[in-house]
Order: C-alpha cells, then sequence, then structure tokens
C-alpha cells in the first residue's frame, strides 16, 4: 500500500482489494479494504467463496485509488487491527467518527500480510478502480504452498522427536 499525505491535509491509497463480487459486499465489511497484492491474495484464499455471494474460480485482484480527507491513524502511527475491529462492533463508536469526518481508517494489519498496513474506506464509492484481474491461479497457489510449509513444520516435528528418543 502506498500512502502519499495531501497539501490539504488528506492522503491519496493507493493499493490492492481481493473481491468475488462487484463490489455490492463492501457495506458488509465497513466499506473497501485496501492492502497490499499478498494481503488481497491471502485474504481471497482464507475466506470460502460462499461467504459473499462470490463464485470459486472468480478470484480478482482490483488495483485500487482512493482518496481520504481525514483518515484516522497514519503511516507512523497506524491504528491497531484490533481497535478496527471495535470500531466496526461498536455502531455508536463508528457513527461517532463518521459524525467527526473520519473517512476511513488506516491500520496494521494482524491477519493478512501481517505487520504492513491497510486502509479501510468507509464509502466505497470513493474508491477508484483501476486494473482487475483474475488470480484464481495465484490464490490456489498461495494455498499450496502454505500446506507445503505445513507438511514440512509436520515433517521437521518428527524428526526433533525422533532425535529426542535415540538420544534417551
Amino acid at each position: 500500500v502506498t500512502i502519499t499525505a495531501r497539501p490539504d491535509g488528506g492522503v491519496t491509497v493507493a493499493g490492492f482489494h481481493g473481491t468475488r463480487t462487484s463490489g455490492e459486499a463492501a457495506k458488509a465489511f465497513g466499506g473497501i479494504h485496501i492492502g497490499t497484492r499478498r494481503a488481497a491474495i491471502q485474504r481471497l484464499h482464507e475466506h470460502v467463496a460462499g461467504r459473499v455471494g462470490g463464485v470459486p474460480g472468480a478470484e480478482k485482484l482490483q488495483s485500487i485509488e482512493a482518496e481520504l480527507s481525514n483518515p484516522l491513524g497514519s503511516v507512523e502511527e497506524p491504528t491497531t487491527e484490533h481497535d478496527l475491529f471495535m470500531i466496526l462492533n461498536i455502531p455508536e463508536r463508528l457513527a461517532e467518527l463518521k459524525a467527526q469526518g473520519v473517512d476511513g481508517i488506516i491500520y496494521r494489519n494482524s491477519v493478512e500480510d501481517r505487520g504492513q498496513v491497510s486502509v479501510l474506506v468507509f464509502d466505497a464509492k470513493s474508491a477508484r478502480i483501476g486494473q482487475e484481474i483474475n488470480v484464481s491461479d495465484e490464490v490456489e497457489k498461495f494455498g499450496q504452498d502454505l500446506r507445503d510449509l505445513y507438511a514440512e513444520v509436520d515433517r521437521l516435528k518428527k524428526v526433533v522427536e525422533a532425535e529426542k528418543t535415540s538420544a534417551r
């Protein structure tokens, strides 16, 4: 994600969004999330297609740009994902922030592409979609790489256990 400060105090955000829908589902998640390419691919892998009415094999990666006039958080001091979750799940708090003119949240992602900064733009209509490409194969490869990693961890656990047993 690239976040560029503007002279008026706002920011321009450019990054990626993974989806299986036409964008209608953004309302269900509090707006549109913009993150790194890896975060978008990981989210597509970890969330089943049926969750928001999408279909398997329809995974799309969208390049997104949005303008925020008054975001909560910054690149230097992003909000935590825990705080983001709390804000989105306490309607009064979200309404209070919006009433104060907050139009998005810059947060440190603790799940997808952990540790990287992502952005939630409240009004999905303010996000401009650039290129959109099908990434179904890349999502499947991400899943296979993850399964291979888990298999290697299991193999190494067995090696360590065997070494402990033979050392006795």
